[in-house]
């Protein structure tokens, strides 16, 4: 349907334009917005009622020069829109107060020709370079990056359903580059050293992208990737405590999470436990 309204209307005054010859990137943020990256126009938004896209939304350099070619997009928690640009790095724009920052002295990207982009549910926008993957720490006061597999073009960045980041590359190919690391070698070492102690730390929520907090601490696990099995999770850590699970049995587990569960999910927690039959009576609350 969009194809089509697009393919029967004309051209108007210069700032409501039909699309540009090259669209690079379609893309519909959180307030059902539609964006457009475009080869020549640069960013624009498309006027759902009229099929008309508005590009007043003009990128600029630090020499004040107009940038054309505009080739992805990402939204974050915060309602910042992430644009990828061809040749003049990395912006946002906040959706909230309708403003453009360039981000590119606080990130020191390996290479300002971007590709693609793409933001995860940890608050990381992992940026597609002409000389790597910048993965940038959204939650850092100063964007703090690191930089993964450079010396090649990443054309894709691609998450799957269990969390698992993919790339595509112009040389290495297909490249996953997270999901199960090296937590259960730390685990094993930590646990196996003289006098070592083995702890897994963690925030008691996340917020997801709709903005809505979540238990980091579950019932059970819905078919999702395990990476260190029960018997060699020891010290867990969160914002409300810590507990030792070691030798614990599966009741004594589960008052132990409970009680560093975030407060406004612990009764939800304890009702699942009951129904799973392994809450004492006598356990606190």
């Amino acid at each position: 349907m969009l194809e089509h309204q697009i393919g029967d209307i004309k051209m108007a005054e210069d700032r409501y334009l039909t699309f540009a010859s090259t669209v690079i990137k379609l893309y519909e943020d959180s307030e059902y917005n539609i964006w457009v990256g475009s080869f020549i126009n640069g960013m624009g938004k498309l006027n759902k009622q009229t099929g008309l896209c508005d590009y007043q939304y003009k990128l600029v350099d630090k020499n004040n020069n107009y940038i054309q070619r505009v080739y992805d997009f990402a939204e974050d928690k915060n309602k910042r829109l992430w644009i990828a640009t061809m040749g003049f790095g990395l912006f946002y724009y906040d959706l909230k107060t309708k403003e453009f920052t360039s981000v590119q002295s606080r990130t020191s990207l390996i290479n300002e020709w971007i590709d693609c982009l793409h933001y995860s549910d940890d608050n990381k926008l992992y940026v597609g370079t002409y000389d790597g993957v910048n993965c940038i720490d959204l939650d850092s006061p100063d964007f703090q990056s690191h930089k993964i597999l450079s010396q090649n073009v990443i054309y894709s960045i691609f998450e799957d359903a269990d969390g698992v980041v993919w790339l595509g590359s112009s040389e290495a190919g297909l490249r996953q580059i997270s999901g199960t690391g090296g937590q259960l070698d730390f685990l094993t070492g930590a646990a196996m050293a003289r006098g070592g102690k083995a702890f897994i730390c963690m925030t008691s929520t996340f917020t997801d992208k709709q903005g809505v907090r979540h238990s980091r601490i579950l019932p059970h696990f819905g078919g999702d990737i395990v990476t260190s099995p029960r018997s060699q999770a020891y010290y867990l850590a969160t914002e409300y405590g810590v507990v030792n699970l070691a030798g614990r049995s599966t009741w004594e587990r589960a008052e132990a999470l409970v009680s560093i569960a975030h407060p406004d999910f612990r009764e939800q927690l304890i009702a699942a436990a009951e129904s799973q039959k392994i809450w004492r009576r006598s356990a606190r609350r």
